[in-house]
């Protein structure tokens, strides 16, 4: 299993989605004179610790978490690899999406606050943004096995 080059880089991407699990910050910027920090689990205000904000979107970590450990477990059945892959990467995709839209959401609820956009991105949303590579790269290769599966089978 652990053999085959996509593996190693579907096992790299369940990693890279878990990053943001073990708290590490997503993003930060500042609303009035606050400064907010978002990680998976809440939005936080670095200088009143009082202040927090619910988050969810480790949920959807770990469901893609899940998904690609299927995948990465489904080496076997090729077909269902590269469907559970392809989901993997839309859900990738679409929670950065989300992540990126909630910051922008959350900061234009305050209409009197002067808010230009993120200040700076966190390790967790760079960790979690270069899945995508690793996904599409591990997809490339279980997609050229099934075509050199399927080659070697006209030969015979």
């Amino acid at each position: 299993m652990i053999q085959r080059i996509q593996s190693v880089y579907f096992l790299v991407a369940l990693l890279l989605c878990a990053f943001p699990l073990f708290g590490l910050e997503l993003f930060q910027f500042h609303w009035d004179e606050q400064q907010i920090s978002m990680n998976a689990y809440a939005l936080k205000d670095l200088g009143n610790p009082d202040f927090s904000s619910h988050n969810d979107s480790w949920i959807l970590c770990l469901i893609l978490i899940v998904l690609l450990i299927v995948t990465l477990l489904s080496y076997k059945n090729r077909k269902r690899q590269i469907t559970l892959a392809w989901f993997a990467f839309i859900l990738n995709l679409l929670t950065t999406s989300w992540m990126v839209l909630g910051v922008f959401v959350e900061k234009s609820a305050c209409t009197s606050c002067k808010s230009t956009g993120i200040d700076e991105l966190g390790i967790g949303f760079f960790a979690f943004a270069s899945a995508f590579l690793f996904i599409f790269l591990g997809l490339r290769g279980v997609q050229k096995d099934q075509k050199l599966i399927s080659s070697l089978d006209r030969l015979r």
